[in-house]
């Protein structure tokens, strides 16, 4: 965009000061949701357990 950091971090903080709050909306990563690291835990119990099959992209070898 052409801005340098100090551009960037002022237009952050004006942005702050205007709109009373951090001009953006916080997420959380939905990879660490209860749901889906359920899912994963079944997954991998699923292959530890022999029950499961590996993916092809994934080295079985290590």
């Amino acid at each position: 965009m052409g801005l340098t950091y100090s551009d960037a971090v002022t237009l952050f903080s004006s942005a702050i000061v205007n709109e009373e709050k951090i001009p953006f909306e916080i997420q959380s990563d939905p990879f660490y949701a209860k749901e889906n690291q359920a899912v994963l835990r079944k997954s991998i119990n699923q292959l530890e357990s022999g029950a499961g099959k590996y993916h092809d992209l994934i080295d079985k070898d290590k």
